[in-house]
Formats: structure tokens, sequence, C-alpha cells
């Protein structure tokens, strides 16, 4: 980048990865869109965090060479779309957690004690789960198998993470819980 009188401009590049099976691939192309759209949108300018770049880094060359799957049993073609959909969702919390808004899935937010499990209401506002006892009508109830899986997210890195399953019956739940979060966090 040259520095010039009123704007910067680009002196050059040099491409290190030209990601060539997201480009031939809509689907891969489309939610790669998705991902750039949300991180340009919520890194500031001039942020030269190396961990939040590799994880951008980390997502599009697993969503370029590896094959992306998060069900038990077999799945067909039609399906891709909507690994690429959890992973996205997986990506974004991700980095939602480095930049500080991970949320609390270990203990009440409001009085820290432990959340058993089976448990589980999240309450989005304050940004985690809460007791029964500080759980009020509003608070979405969130499936066991919901919260291990976010919990494996946060404890693995991307290329880990794609090797877990889920069920079918609990995606929706996943996605909606993650686009909830960052819905009532104002983050984007």
């Amino acid at each position: 980048v040259v520095v010039g009188k009123n704007m910067n401009y680009v002196g050059g590049v040099v491409s290190r990865n030209c990601y060539a099976n997201i480009k031939r691939d809509f689907s891969k192309l489309q939610i790669c869109g998705e991902a750039l759209r949300f991180f340009d949108k919520i890194v500031k300018p001039d942020l030269a965090d190396v961990v939040v770049f590799k994880l951008l880094e980390d997502f599009l060359v697993i969503m370029n060479d590896k094959d992306i799957s998060f069900f038990a049993d077999a799945n067909d073609e039609d399906e891709n779309f909507l690994h690429y959909r959890i992973f996205l969702y997986a990506f974004l919390i991700k980095l939602l957690a480095i930049l500080g808004y991970q949320p609390s899935l270990g203990e009440c937010v409001v009085c820290k004690k432990n959340i058993l499990e089976n448990d589980y209401k999240m309450d989005y506002l304050n940004g985690g789960l809460v007791c029964k006892e500080h759980s009020k009508q509003g608070n979405a109830t969130v499936s066991n198998d919901v919260i291990k899986f976010l919990r494996l997210l946060f404890d693995n890195n991307l290329e880990d993470f794609i090797k877990y399953k889920i069920k079918k019956e609990h995606i929706h739940q996943f996605i909606e819980t993650i686009k909830t979060f960052i819905k009532y966090q104002n983050i984007a």
C-alpha cells in the first residue's frame, strides 16, 4: 500500500492463494461472500490482529480444500449448501469470540453458577446461558446437543471442528442461536 496525498492506494500485489475451488462452486462462493461481508463489517480498518486474519485464512482454505460434512449419515450433493451454511455460522461465532463477544456457555450470566445439562435457556440480551432461577419469559430454550456443539467449536480450531457431527434436527437451532446472538449483541 502506497500512502498518497489524499488517499492510500494499492501499489502492487502477489497472490498467495487464488482459491480456485471456491471460484468454481457457486454455493461456496456465496457462503464465502457472506463471510467476507461480515468480516469487513465487524473488523476495524487498520486492525493488525494476526489471530483474526489467520481465522479468515483457515476458513477460506477449508472451504477451498476440504470436504465439509456435519451429518453422521450419508448425505447427497444437495445438502452441501447446508453444510457450508453451518460452517459459515461456526466461523462467524468463532470470529466474534476472538473479538471478545463469546457467549457464556458454562455458567449463568447473572449469578455465575454452573448450568446443569438439559437446563439450557439462552438470554441473548445478556450474552449467554441463564440458570432456572434467572430464567424469565422470552429466554430461548437451547438443546443440550447444540450447546455441546458450540462448546466443541470454541474448544477447537476450525479444521478440527469440521470433523464433528450434529443431528439434522439441531441444525436450524444451531444457526438460529448464532444469528440471534449476533442480532442481540448489536454487532453487525
